[in-house]
């Protein structure tokens, strides 16, 4: 048995909110320079969070928790890690009785929270999974280079899979603005980053090691991808405005 100081169970701190605009994690609580001051601003994307009778300023973190429907609860977040953690495990072996895909599929039917993912085209077959995975929890995702078919599939048929929500980036828009990372988020947990696309080609090709694909299993490192490479594009795309205000009726 390796080396384990139960002391790290309490530093243990799973994300607990997200922003309401741009789906950034555990936001850092900002400081007011003037107490007179009405609203805090997130950090990502720029939203104030303006102060009313229900919620002051300070207390953005517990208006996010409760009301606005951007609270993260896991009932045993030790339970759900260690599961995550299998998978990341099996994930990184590279066993020809486990390939990458299967991982994939794994993490998928595992997450309990959400999924946040970007890519660079993608695979119809992974439009399904995802779909299939949002009847339980919302999957937000960020695909650009997409081909006319592709987008018909992500955006048409909405009531089919309501919290499925995608921005796109098409094959018509200007390529130096496509945004090109490779990310999944599951959880705020777990995060697999590298160059390969949500396609099947891509994914087969890990196993050739003719993709890079890492798993990060550092809660701090995955909110801090997801925050810096996912919520700046969500935000940006949110039909949300410049201002939110912390009123105590449920969204």
């Amino acid at each position: 048995m390796s080396d384990f100081d139960i002391n790290s169970l309490l530093e243990f701190e799973p994300p607990s909110y997200y922003c309401q605009k741009c789906c950034a994690l555990n936001l850092p609580q900002a400081r007011l320079l003037d107490p007179h001051d009405q609203a805090v601003k997130c950090p990502i994307c720029g939203v104030n969070y303006v102060q009313t009778d229900d919620y002051g300023a300070f207390q953005v973190d517990q208006y996010l928790r409760k009301i606005a429907n951007t609270g993260i609860r896991f009932s045993n977040p030790i339970v759900h890690g260690r599961s995550l953690a299998q998978i990341a495990r099996m994930l990184k072996t590279r066993s020809h009785n486990y390939p990458p895909i299967r991982g994939l599929f794994a993490f998928m039917i595992a997450a309990k929270q959400f999924i946040h993912f970007t890519t660079y085209n993608m695979s119809h077959q992974f439009i399904g999974a995802l779909k299939l995975v949002s009847q339980r929890i919302p999957v937000r995702g960020i695909v650009s280079g997409a081909d006319a078919p592709t987008i018909r599939e992500l955006k048409e048929f909405p009531r089919e899979a309501p919290r499925f929500q995608c921005q796109i980036f098409a094959e018509s828009d200007l390529i130096r603005d496509f945004p090109h990372q490779k990310l999944i988020v599951v959880d705020g947990l777990i995060a697999i980053k590298g160059s390969t696309n949500l396609s099947l080609s891509g994914w087969r090709k890990v196993t050739q090691d003719l993709e890079l694909l890492e798993v990060v299993t550092n809660v701090n490192g995955v909110i801090d991808l997801n925050n810096r490479y996912f919520s700046p594009l969500w935000g940006k795309c949110s039909e949300l405005g410049d201002n939110i205000e912390m009123d105590d009726i449920p969204f």
